[in-house]
C-alpha cells in the first residue's frame, strides 16, 4: 500500500482506498462504469488513474490510463497501463468496446472524427 500523493490516503496494488482518518477502506462509487472514490476535502477522483500515478511509471507522459482486459472495474497493477488517446481508441476499437451510441465530449479535427468514424464502421 502506497500513499496517494501527499494525503492522509493510501491506495493498494489492487485499487482500494485506505482512509489514515477514519481507519477503514473506503468504497467507491460508479461512475459510468469506472469506480470513483471521493476524498475529504481534496476530491474525486478514478480508482484506475489512482493506481496508475502511484504505482506506474510513465516515462512518456501519456496521459490516460487503459485496463488492459476491457473490464472498467478492474483496477489492479497487472490491468492497467498508461496510453496516449489514439492508443485508448484503438484498443476500445479493436476489442469491441467502442459504443456507436456514445457522445463524443470533446473537440476532434475532421480527420480524427474520419478515422473514429472508420474504426466504429469496422468494429460492427
Amino acid at each position: 500500500m502506497k500513499r496517494f500523493r501527499d494525503t492522509a490516503y493510501h491506495i493498494t496494488r489492487d485499487g482500494r482506498v485506505y482512509s489514515e482518518k477514519s481507519s477503514r477502506f473506503l468504497k467507491g462509487y460508479d461512475k459510468d462504469g469506472y469506480t470513483k472514490v471521493e476524498l475529504y476535502k481534496i476530491g474525486k477522483f478514478f480508482l484506475h488513474r489512482m493506481v496508475g500515478e502511484v504505482y506506474i511509471p510513465n516515462p512518456m507522459n501519456k496521459p490516460q490510463i487503459n485496463h488492459i482486459n476491457g473490464n472498467k472495474s478492474d483496477n489492479r497493477v497487472e490491468n492497467l497501463e498508461w496510453v496516449t488517446n489514439q492508443e485508448n481508441m484503438e484498443h476500445a476499437s479493436k476489442n469491441g468496446l467502442l459504443n456507436s451510441q456514445r457522445k463524443i465530449s470533446f473537440d476532434l479535427s475532421d480527420k480524427q472524427r474520419k478515422q473514429i468514424l472508420e474504426w466504429l464502421e469496422k468494429s460492427k
